[in-house]
């Protein structure tokens, strides 16, 4: 039976875990969890809607 990684390592805080996060779980080739880290999510979207903006507003600029 597989143990769950947070169970060998019990010092993640998945209460502290919100939307804008999540959590990464680097494994060794044994399958082991050598390394745990919590990072920023991404939202790609927005890059785009401010893409879209500036484009139009570049377009109304020129008529």
């Amino acid at each position: 039976m597989k143990i769950s990684p947070f169970e060998r390592l019990p010092f993640v805080n998945l209460e502290n875990l919100d939307e804008d996060h999540e959590i990464f779980i680097d494994y060794d080739a044994n399958g082991n969890p050598v390394r745990i880290r919590k990072v920023r999510r991404s939202y790609p979207w927005i890059a785009w809607l401010v893409g879209l903006i500036l484009l139009l507003v570049f377009v109304l600029a020129a008529a």
